[in-house]
């Protein structure tokens, strides 16, 4: 999309307690934007971005008739190679965090053909918290509220609904160089003081059989038709800088198997209309959920 390209890698390993899971996210963007000037920052360092993600956490769940309750604490840290020139400390700095979140979630048990759960609720609460001492980077607290339920106008589909928010506890000068609130489906590329989030969801499978035996079998087509809006707030102090972006898309993706083997994959695409800095554009998406 507009000659950016990205790549998600995730493993995750369940033998015991805590859960660890390990993700690596590669991209070749070269640039940020600072909010304390709304310029751009480029990275020191000629090589793509290369983050890697590590993940622990303890999902305690609670199940009767039909039903899971979770209560899921986490730690995750992000390290990466994007590093910084500091003016006040005359040396590099790396954007390094740690990320502490508390997870509440129920959900009904998922039919078969279900892409979501047909009634489901959750709360997120999170504090990040830099792993330098640079004065550029400070903590920020994070808070999401979703759920979604069954609406019945086509068979399997589900309407959810999601709000999210974060603030960062500012020093005079600063730069916000994590975004871990926001999809990236439309709002790619924004950093702000304070930001809400708000998504609108419409999800539904359309089942039909498009397989070729024994070269590929097609589950399904996975359709999301969603709406989202974000309010940044440059300044805790003045609304003089304050924007909305909003974007309206859809997303399409076949579940299938290629040959006869356990291995199932989501290839399709995502067009988003927008007023955010990213802009419209369609885009590829490759999704390998398990092996």
């Amino acid at each position: 999309h507009d000659g950016y390209h990205a790549l998600h890698a995730r493993f995750t390993y369940s033998g015991w307690y805590p859960i660890f899971s390990l993700q690596m996210d590669y991209n070749d963007e070269s640039s940020y934007r600072s909010i304390a000037r709304n310029d751009t920052l480029f990275r020191h360092s000629p090589a793509p971005s290369l983050q890697g993600r590590l993940l622990a956490y303890v999902p305690l769940q609670y199940r009767r008739q039909a039903w899971t309750t979770q209560v899921v604490p986490s730690l995750q840290f992000y390290l990466d190679n994007n590093r910084w020139y500091s003016k006040l400390s005359k040396r590099y700095e790396y954007s390094n965090f740690m990320l502490w979140q508390l997870q509440l979630s129920t959900a009904r048990d998922k039919a078969q053909r279900d892409i979501k759960s047909p009634l489901h609720a959750g709360m997120t609460m999170g504090v990040m918290h830099p792993l330098t001492r640079e004065l550029y980077y400070t903590p920020q607290s994070l808070f999401s509220l979703y759920g979604g339920t069954h609406v019945g106008i086509l068979s399997n589909d589900v309407l959810s609904y999601k709000y999210a928010a974060q603030r960062y506890y500012l020093n005079s000068t600063t730069r916000m160089l994590m975004n871990p609130l926001l999809s990236s489906r439309g709002f790619e590329g924004i950093y702000a003081k304070k930001m809400r989030y708000n998504a609108l969801d419409y999800t539904f499978p359309l089942n039909m059989d498009l397989s070729i035996p024994n070269i590929v079998y097609i589950k399904r087509l996975e359709t999301t038709l969603f709406a989202e809006m974000l309010h940044a707030q440059q300044s805790l102090v003045s609304r003089d800088e304050d924007k909305t972006y909003r974007a309206v898309g859809l997303e399409a993706s076949f579940n299938l198997c290629p040959l006869r083997i356990n291995f199932a994959l989501n290839i399709g695409f995502r067009a988003t209309l927008s007023d955010a800095p990213a802009g419209s554009g369609v885009e590829m998406v490759l999704n390998v959920p398990y092996l």
